[in-house]
């Protein structure tokens, strides 16, 4: 009789170890959605924020930069060589503000062009396409 009882006291013990175990899984499942899901919304926003927002690698006054586009040059090529002279904050953001509020209205224009790391990417974008004055000659 001891012994079954004994037996009956193991296997609700380890009925209750399982229905714990899964329960503790499924929350550290549940945390670990609910934090990636917000690293990607954080993400997301702030992706959104940089093509839709007034972003400037340098809030203050910032560095002056002779920046140059050549014949033919894409807007690809353009952004990734902004980013890499420190003149923008994403390549991705500015060429997606680009394509988005400009689409192809207007045409990049090859020349040298004084830009400022304290410029937004309105304010590079209105040179570069030929509406800002801030061609070198």
């Amino acid at each position: 009789m001891e012994s079954g009882k004994g037996m009956s006291i193991i296997r609700v013990f380890l009925t209750f170890i399982r229905i714990l175990t899964v329960f503790l899984l499924s929350v550290l499942f549940y945390v670990a959605v609910f934090y990636g899901m917000k690293g990607v919304s954080m993400a997301a926003y702030h992706f959104s924020y940089e093509i839709f927002g007034n972003v400037a690698i340098d809030e203050s006054s910032g560095d002056n930069v002779v920046f140059v586009i050549s014949e033919g040059d894409s807007m690809k090529v353009v952004s990734k060589r902004l980013e890499q002279e420190e003149l923008i904050v994403n390549r991705y953001s500015f060429y997606v503000r680009a394509v988005i509020i400009e689409g192809n209205k207007k045409q990049l224009v090859a020349g040298e062009y004084e830009l400022n790391s304290g410029m937004n990417y309105e304010e590079i974008l209105n040179v570069i396409l030929g509406g800002g004055s801030n061609d070198i000659e």
